[in-house]
């Protein structure tokens, strides 16, 4: 089992189990506690999980991530057998922040089979929601930070463990105003006011309009004879 799910069921086997309703529990001492949870961490390592083979092409459209209010981090680890095979994201990199924003995320790399692989979970875990996509942000690669850094880390490294940002998508930056939101820049369109379109005048019997340039002068007479 890869590392992240046995954290998992670790967490999982530590919290205390929920108690059946209008069922009274025994008061247990630390050791048959200890006992217990042991028991049942040792259940959850132990049961049989069948996984089918991810397909040769991973759909990279249904994502199913929800969006967050608030910036959230979590963590993904990526291992590929060779340099040959590729982790599969196009990304850019973020004046600001200096994060490596993902832009896509192919159907046939190493991090669309973590996808696919996460999209096993319940849609309501976070294990679910820890799906690689476009927006995400890559703030750390294998304990570097500079973009610089974090591209040659997932150049030339098998393994990368990445810290992932997920922003919520409500602002749009703007070079003048900073940070505004997309409703607001809509109305803000919306209620420019609108220039009339003035009618040119129309003249006719060899009449000049306003502004146009003289007509040339005439030519000079000829000498007399």
């Amino acid at each position: 089992l890869k590392p992240f799910l046995l954290d998992a069921m670790a967490a999982a086997a530590i919290e205390p189990a929920a108690p059946a309703q209008g069922v009274q529990q025994p008061q247990l001492c630390g050791s048959e506690i200890a006992a217990e949870r042991l028991t049942r961490l040792r259940a959850q390592i132990l049961q049989e999980v069948n996984l089918s083979d991810p397909p040769p092409e991973v759909e990279t459209s249904d994502n199913s991530v929800n969006p967050v209010d608030s910036p959230w981090d979590f963590q993904v680890v990526l291992e590929r057998e060779s340099d040959q095979e590729k982790f599969g994201m196009t990304y850019i990199m973020d004046s600001d922040s200096e994060h490596l924003v993902v832009q896509t995320v192919r159907p046939n790399g190493v991090c669309a089979r973590h996808n696919w692989e996460m999209r096993q979970f319940p849609a309501t875990s976070q294990l679910h929601q820890r799906q690689v996509v476009p927006k995400d942000e890559i703030t750390v690669v294998n304990g570097k930070t500079p973009p610089q850094d974090m591209k040659e880390e997932l150049i030339n490294s098998l393994l990368v463990h990445m810290r992932v940002r997920r922003v919520p998508q409500t602002t749009r930056k703007s070079p003048d105003v900073g940070i505004v939101p997309v409703q607001q820049q809509q109305q803000q369109a919306s209620a420019a006011p609108q220039v009339p379109q003035v009618p040119q005048p129309q003249f006719g019997g060899g009449a000049r309009p306003i502004g146009s340039p003289p007509p040339p002068p005439p030519p000079p007479p000829p000498p007399p004879a």
